[in-house]
């Protein structure tokens, strides 16, 4: 992570999220978002960065890529 220079504390975060608790539980059989797929590949950006895929402006379009009825309640969760 620090070769990338990735705050290495991200992944804490990640673990609180609905998607970090299925990768914690090491099920194969469920389909979940890792950070490359909210995130991007090249060009990831911090949430507060107003060109991050995942910034309060983006992310219902970012969730709507895998859950075509997300809205904002549901990017509260």
């Amino acid at each position: 992570m620090l070769k990338f220079q990735i705050n290495p504390y991200v992944v804490e975060g990640y673990k609180e999220t609905y998607h970090g608790k299925l990768f914690e539980t090491g099920t194969m059989e469920a389909k979940f978002a890792v950070c490359t797929n909210c995130h991007g590949v090249h060009s990831i950006q911090p949430p507060n960065d107003p060109e991050s895929s995942v910034n309060r402006e983006h992310i219902v379009e970012t969730c709507r890529q895998c859950h075509p009825r997300a809205n904002d309640r549901f990017v509260s969760y």
